[in-house]
This record gives C-alpha cells, sequence and structure tokens, in this order.
C-alpha cells in the first residue's frame, strides 16, 4: 500500500470519531452549551406599570408581563413560544433559565431599542 493510500485509510476508519460517533456509551464530541432558540428583549411600560418581555425581532406589543416595575423581577415565570423562563442574577449579570432545567438558557446585557407601544427595552438576551 503507498502512503497517502495508508493516511487515505485511516481518516476514513477515524472519521466517525472525528464526528462524535459513539465509542461504547461515551462520544467524542465535545459538549458546547448550545444556543437559545430565539432571543428575549426585557423592557417597561411605563403607562400600565408592568416589566415584560418578548421575542426579539417580534413588536414590542406583543409581550407578556413579568411583573411590576420596581419590584425585583428575578424569579418570575413568564411563557414566550411555549417555553417557561424566568429571569435570574438580579443584582450582578442577568440571564434567562428555562424553569425546570438546571443551567443558563441565554445570558443577558444592557440594550435599547426605538420604543413601541410605549415598551422601553432595558435587555436583549440570547
Amino acid at each position: 500500500m503507498k502512503f497517502s493510500a495508508v493516511i487515505l485509510s485511516m481518516a476514513v476508519s477515524l472519521a466517525p470519531i472525528a464526528h462524535g460517533a459513539a465509542i461504547g456509551n461515551e462520544t467524542m464530541a465535545a459538549v458546547e452549551p448550545l444556543a437559545a432558540p430565539f432571543g428575549v428583549n426585557i423592557g417597561q411600560v411605563q403607562a400600565t406599570g408592568n416589566m415584560v418581555a418578548w421575542v426579539a425581532g417580534a413588536s414590542q406589543c406583543q409581550n407578556v408581563i413579568i411583573g411590576p416595575i420596581g419590584a425585583n423581577f428575578c424569579g418570575r415565570p413568564f411563557t414566550l413560544n411555549g417555553i417557561s423562563l424566568s429571569a435570574e442574577g438580579c443584582g450582578g449579570g442577568i440571564w434567562l433559565q428555562q424553569n425546570g432545567v438546571a443551567g443558563i438558557w441565554a445570558e443577558c446585557a444592557s440594550f435599547s431599542e426605538a420604543s413601541q407601544c410605549g415598551v422601553v427595552t432595558n435587555y436583549h438576551c440570547v
């Protein structure tokens, strides 16, 4: 066998391992956090006195209430696109957690955009 044929043969036989194929009960794929399937924006509606959330990119008018402005909005469940979430980390870095699932669903950062329907955006979470 020529050297290049040996290398090609090894590459073909190792290809499934490189793509995370099972070896016994383990995989070789790196474990990485998955990206949130959609972004979430969090803001305030001064007229109603509520903190609200909506799917990023959708109209701010299509929001759900998290809780009253001035109260700690962390730990209060809300549902977007059928997924129950809660903001966590108030008093420091804010993130979203999917209720009932350990770990960070999305990280949030301060964010500002043009207001619609009286909603002032405070955070964008991805």
